[in-house]
């Protein structure tokens, strides 16, 4: 013969330790978020950078430094480096003319290579460095990171937006 044990529970003995059990793990859950959002770069703060002398603007990570150069020709080289040292991104902004090679002349910058107000078509250069180039207004601008870096420089750029 088989016998069975049978025990009958009633439903606060069951629904109690069960409540108990939802409401630490919720608790831990809401602690464990808390460090989370609390821990440095966990949400990193952003700034905006504004560049009146070639009409551009967007928004990087808070604690970066940033130096502004001339360059030759009129140049500028902007460059932004994190608190850590790891990431930089350097912005070069250059006054373009087009070349006629058939006609041997330099004439004003073509129209048909000007962006909108904000980037859509850029060119993009891939080896140990991450290149964006795009042209504005006469102005050829060039946006180089490490390779690496990629993803970091992408989301920056979908910030960018020209101010004239």
């Amino acid at each position: 013969m088989v016998y069975f044990t049978y025990m009958r529970a009633s439903l606060r003995e069951v629904t109690f330790p069960f409540a108990v059990a939802c409401i630490l793990t919720l608790l831990g859950l809401v602690a464990y978020a808390t460090q989370a959002s609390a821990e440095p770069g966990a949400s990193p703060e952003y700034a905006e950078y504004r560049n009146d002398r070639w009409h551009y603007s967007l928004a990087i990570p808070a604690d970066m430094t940033v130096s502004e150069h001339d360059g030759v020709g009129g140049g500028q080289i902007v460059q932004f480096r994190d608190a850590t040292g790891d990431k930089e991104l350097i912005i070069t902004a250059w006054p373009y003319t087009q070349l006629d090679l058939t006609l041997g002349r330099v004439g004003e910058p073509s129209g048909t290579s000007d962006q909108p107000d904000h980037l859509e078509i850029v060119d993009v250069v891939r080896d140990d460095t991450f290149k964006v180039l795009f042209h504005k207004n006469g102005v050829r601008y060039g946006v180089t990171t490490l390779s690496q870096h990629e993803a970091w420089l992408t989301d920056i750029l979908t910030t960018w937006e020209f101010t004239e």
